[in-house]
């Protein structure tokens, strides 16, 4: 439980440093004193990959390492990468987007970065898992 608190308070520490970054980075925008944009919330595409990496990496390890690779995590690993990097992207460009490329509406905003984070938190949980196998 604490890799997973630890994890979600980096992910959200570096989602706030992020946009504390853009914000002062950014001149104005009509009349606002930033220049941010719905879309500048948008974290899942690190979350994501950031979970894919992991997912292979510790699958990578146990298998450099000699030991036998738990089947939910190939298939883990598999899936993290087959709808996080393809499938999610597509479904989100097809139901999320309006047609000036910026997202429809908040509620898409919150969706993805939900669906991003708990591909990260999947992916700890069962890197923890796997640690605990070797």
């Amino acid at each position: 439980m604490g890799g997973v608190l630890v994890t979600l308070a980096v992910a959200v520490g570096t989602a706030c440093a992020q946009m504390f970054m853009k914000a002062a980075s950014r001149p104005g925008l009509g009349g606002r004193s930033h220049g941010l944009r719905r879309d500048d919330l948008l974290f899942w595409t690190d979350w994501i990959i950031a979970a894919s990496v992991a997912l292979i990496g510790s699958t990578l390890a146990l298998s450099f390492a000699g030991k036998p690779v738990p089947p939910l995590q190939l298939v883990a690993s598999f899936l993290a990468l087959l709808l996080g990097v393809t499938a999610f992207p597509i479904f989100l460009r097809s139901f999320a987007y309006a047609g000036r490329a910026e997202m429809e509406k908040w509620g898409w905003v919150v969706t993805a970065n939900l669906v991003g984070i708990v591909f990260l938190l999947s992916a700890v949980l069962l890197g923890v898992r796997v640690y605990e196998f070797s």
